[in-house]
């Protein structure tokens, strides 16, 4: 039975490849993100996959035999990971991956000095856009992937101006799962007046009448029934209704279902207000965004076609 790591599914030794060629002989080139595997917690593991019948196995996770835990480091130290960039996060002065420094930075790319730049994630109908750069070889990686980050925030930025405000459903929680729930129900209550104190009210909990105001205050719930304070917060560890009327007392926004259903007029539904809805809502702007803001948005690689000048993104949110 053979040891499988899991870095080897992530990483490969490409040090004898060559980077980015420049291939006159091909129309068409890839251009993929690397960065130095630098390792960590994850190399210590590594997993057996043992099958139980034709069409399926099962998979145990175990040590890594490979990994030196005396230099805390695994077979692949020092090989190149093929990697991704956060768009809207790359430095032009500090490019870094998802896993370390970016690599091969000032290395042309693309040697041409206008190309057109197509995008298609994520907006309906894929655009063109030309770009071009001031480097006299054509595009280094550190250019074109710089040049990637201004043409999708000009993008968001012209869909935002562009789109119409509409009425979304917005869910929120109310302040009474967030909170105290006694004590949002105890601070909608009001304080027996002197008049009231007077009569002699009995709590229906304890079945004691008044106390001494610096003992304890009495309260009337909305339901216009006399409860000593602390006998009340005991009740509603227990119950939520009146101990005499059974009526709710919870009488905040959401009326004790924890929820507070509204809507909400914007253009773009902002993060703190999307609730169990996490991604960007469509928009109807000029590019038609759907799905995921900016900040989501990471690069893995990039397809340039020399003949007709356009360089194709891999790219998910």
């Amino acid at each position: 039975m053979s040891f499988i790591s899991l870095t080897s599914l992530a990483f490969r030794n490409v040090k004898n490849t060559r980077i980015y060629p420049l291939r006159t002989s091909s129309n068409i080139w890839k251009i993929k993100l690397y960065s130095k595997h630098v390792c960590n917690d994850d190399c210590k593991l590594a997993y057996i996959e043992e099958p139980i019948s034709d069409d399926s196995s099962i998979m145990f996770i175990v040590d890594n035999p490979d990994y030196n835990e005396e230099n805390k480091s695994c077979n692949f130290i020092h090989t190149l990971n093929h990697s991704s960039v956060r768009i809207d996060q790359f430095d032009k002065n500090n490019p870094k991956t998802t896993d370390g420094d970016l690599l091969f930075v000032d290395q042309i790319v693309i040697p041409d000095k206008k190309i057109n730049l197509e995008i298609s994630f994520p907006i309906k109908t894929p655009k063109k856009i030309l770009i071009e750069t001031n480097e006299e070889l054509g595009f280094s990686l550190r250019d074109i992937i710089y040049q990637i980050q201004q043409v999708y925030r000009w993008i968001y930025k012209r869909e935002e101006e562009t789109c119409s405000e509409k009425d979304y459903p917005i869910i929120k929680e109310c302040e009474c799962l967030r909170d105290d729930r006694k004590s949002v129900i105890i601070g909608k209550g009001k304080e027996k007046g002197k008049e009231e104190k007077e009569k002699g009210d009995i709590c229906p909990i304890c079945l004691e009448g008044k106390r001494e105001e610096k003992e304890e205050k009495d309260i009337i719930t909305e339901c216009e029934h006399f409860f000593h304070v602390n006998c009340l917060t005991e009740w509603l560890d227990q119950k939520e209704t009146c101990p005499t009327c059974r009526a709710n007392l919870y009488k905040c926004e959401c009326n004790g279902t924890y929820y507070i259903y509204t809507n909400y007029r914007c253009k773009i539904i902002p993060r703190e207000l999307r609730g169990f809805i996490v991604n960007r809502n469509e928009t109807d702007g000029i590019f038609q965004i759907y799905g995921h803001d900016k900040e989501d948005l990471v690069l893995r690689s990039m397809t340039y076609n020399s003949i007709t000048k356009t360089l194709f993104l891999e790219v998910f949110g």
